[in-house]
């Protein structure tokens, strides 16, 4: 593989994958705070820092020898949590397992939102869609009703 290729695919998907990893042990932390269990929280990995949840071998080293593979493989670090704590264990527990998965697809849906709206803004209006490639929100402001005031 060219090295120049390697490191501009890494530079495109590694942030966007160190967010989605984020947003997906958070939600398993914050589910699990819901339920009962603080255990998460009182050691901090309810947050979106993306540093609290990247561990150096899954997060950075094995996905960088496996994308030279052609099929680039990782995880983060888990979030703790005491089923113990939980009010109802079994129950909670599925919710808990559940929220990091149910993240990503929330974060395709609305990802998959936005892509959508910025190709079909491509194909109209050619001064919107230069305003697309600025920021995806900034001709909102110009594009919403105003209320008349007095």
């Amino acid at each position: 593989m060219d090295p120049y290729n390697f490191l501009m695919v890494v530079l495109i998907y590694a942030p966007s994958v160190i967010f989605a990893i984020t947003l997906h042990e958070a939600a398993h932390g914050y589910v699990a705070k819901y339920f009962g269990d603080t255990t998460a929280y009182m050691l901090g990995r309810i947050t979106l820092n993306p540093m609290k949840h990247i561990d150096p071998i899954g997060t950075v080293l094995v996905p960088l020898v496996t994308a030279l593979a052609g099929f680039p493989f990782g995880w983060a670090k888990p979030v703790p949590v005491n089923f113990n704590n939980l009010r109802n264990p079994k129950r909670d527990m599925f919710w808990v397992a559940a929220a990091g998965p149910g993240s990503n697809i929330v974060q395709a849906f609305i990802w998959g939102l936005c892509t959508a709206r910025r190709l079909r803004g491509r194909d109209r209006d050619p001064g919107r869609a230069a305003w697309d490639r600025c920021g995806s929100s900034a001709w909102l402001p110009t594009r919403t009703p105003c209320r008349r005031r007095g």
